[in-house]
């Protein structure tokens, strides 16, 4: 029920094997970036903010 899971979870996956010591330099940029502790609160921020607004299309982020 929440968009934002769905689509972070690859991600938040890629965080962790990284962390655990899997290591891939094609993907070493891409985990930089999304290791980024503001990306993530500006992201977090952003949905929190979107899925209030009452019009379409960012009702369809609000829980049903």
């Amino acid at each position: 029920m929440n968009p934002l899971l769905v689509v972070a979870l690859p991600f938040v996956l890629l965080m962790a094997l990284h962390s655990a010591g899997w290591r891939s330099r094609a993907l070493d940029p891409l985990v930089r970036v999304i290791g980024n502790p503001t990306l993530w609160l500006v992201v977090l921020i952003g949905f929190g903010v979107l899925r209030n607004l009452p019009f379409a299309p960012f009702n369809a982020l609000a829980p049903g």
